[in-house]
């Protein structure tokens, strides 16, 4: 579920994808929006 790039937690050049923001916000947020209302167990 984390953002798309290279270098996560390193010393060297890490970056992220911008373009892999907004689907994974929505993702997190569809998912505690279906917890939150029982659809999910």
């Amino acid at each position: 579920m984390g953002l798309s790039g290279f270098g996560a937690h390193s010393n060297d050049a890490e970056y992220v994808q911008v373009n892999s923001i907004v689907p994974r916000l929505y993702l997190a947020t569809r998912m505690i929006m279906d917890l939150s209302t029982g659809k999910l167990k």
